[in-house]
């Protein structure tokens, strides 16, 4: 099982942040990264067009533009704790069985069903790439979430 061997400035930003989110002093996503938005596009389902087009690999965390809008404030404190913890002792696993499930749309990626606090963890410590799978819905379903 090959793990993430972090840089030292990626362990002290893993050690600063598992005391932040100790002390209650970040509780929500967009405390602990930069960026953290709902989808600007959503899916209107054409049975025609399912299922999409899927891929399975290494993608770059800061691509991660945010989740579906029902996941958006999403923010487990002691979920987010131990995935810290797991990336500074080098016990985080690079190709996981269940990686998070994401969508892409228009060259961004969104946390769909799983993988929220690995992805937001991933991305607050400037991990290089992390092991998703991801659909590709394509344009001609894609709407406005207003549109829905």
């Amino acid at each position: 099982m090959e793990t993430y061997s972090l840089s030292e400035s990626q362990r002290e930003r893993a050690k600063t942040l598992y005391e932040q989110v100790d002390a209650g002093e970040i509780t929500s996503p967009t405390e602990f990264v930069d960026e953290w938005q709902p989808r600007h596009k959503v899916t209107d389902y054409d049975p025609e067009l399912v299922p999409y087009p899927e891929a399975t690999e290494f993608i770059d965390p800061s691509k991660i533009a945010g989740t579906t809008k029902t996941n958006l404030s999403r923010f487990s404190s002691g979920r987010i704790k131990t995935h810290l913890a797991r990336f500074y002792h080098g016990e985080f696993e690079r190709q996981r069985r269940c990686p998070p499930r994401l969508q892409k749309i228009e060259g961004q990626f969104y946390v769909t069903s799983d993988g929220v606090h690995r992805s937001l963890t991933a991305k607050a410590l400037g991990i290089s790439e992390l092991y998703v799978e991801y659909s590709i819905p394509p344009k001609e379903v894609l709407v406005s979430p207003e549109e829905i």
